[in-house]
């Protein structure tokens, strides 16, 4: 059976079957990849960090004649969390990302920049970032670049944000699909953050749900496979 290495990050896994896991990462080599991943009795320990949301891996996978999958039969860590698995707000953040991350991304579409941004993104989680509780949107905000549909933050003084377009405009567009009043400010305020004036950014809970609305709505116009994240729900206790 023909087999390789990749590099990978966990965004899902899935019980399959009595005795298997449907394992989804993002790899380098092959964009977002699901695998087959046998669990005995022995093993439930030893795959744990397959279980958890993130984690970094190197892992060998296989084709199989039997499914269009390919099966996972060994990994390791990349990188080890010292943070994220015991901090209720950062692994609430992680979920959320691995959410983000899997309904953002396309199958067989592998992107390095991408890659490297989210495990950057992993690492900057796990250490000592300021501002955690609104780590998710900055993410959220940068992927979109990467994605390519970044926003265009010049002219942020004009009074109208243009969805669909993805710019600040003098005009009311042609549509209802605007940014105006507080959420045009909110924003604005997110288009200048990057993550070192990221503890600078001082939003309530109901301004972060705010932004949150916007940017699954700016996904959902820019990516048609894009789906509301069901993680937020979640994270909006947690950020209570």
């Amino acid at each position: 059976m023909p087999k390789s290495i990749v590099h990978g990050i966990v965004l899902s896994a899935l019980k399959y079957g009595e005795s298997s896991l449907i394992v989804t990462l993002y790899t380098n080599e092959l964009g977002r990849l699901p695998v087959i991943v046998s669990v005995s009795s022995s093993s439930k320990k030893a795959i744990q960090p397959l279980l958890t949301p993130l984690s970094v891996v190197e892992a060998q996978v296989f084709d199989t004649k039997k499914s269009a999958m390919k099966r996972l039969t060994d990994f390791r860590l990349e990188y080890v969390f010292r943070s994220v698995p015991f901090d209720m707000m950062k692994r609430s953040v992680a979920i959320f990302l691995a959410d983000l991350f899997f309904h953002a991304s396309q199958d067989s579409v592998p992107d390095e920049s991408v890659f490297l941004f989210m495990r950057q993104s992993v690492e900057a989680l796990d250490q000592d970032v300021s501002g955690v509780e609104n780590f998710h949107l900055l993410i959220m905000f940068n992927l979109a670049r990467l994605l390519g549909f970044a926003p265009d933050t010049g002219d942020d003084h004009n009074p109208y944000f243009d969805m669909v377009d993805g710019s600040f405009k003098s005009h009311h567009p042609l549509h209802s699909n605007i940014l105006v009043g507080e959420q045009l400010e909110l924003w604005k305020l997110l288009c200048r953050t990057n993550i070192d004036s990221l503890a600078d950014l001082s939003l309530s809970a109901d301004q972060r749900q705010i932004l949150l609305d916007i940017l699954e709505k700016y996904y959902s116009y820019h990516l048609p496979q894009f789906k509301p994240l069901k993680s937020r729900k979640v994270l909006k206790d947690v950020l209570r």
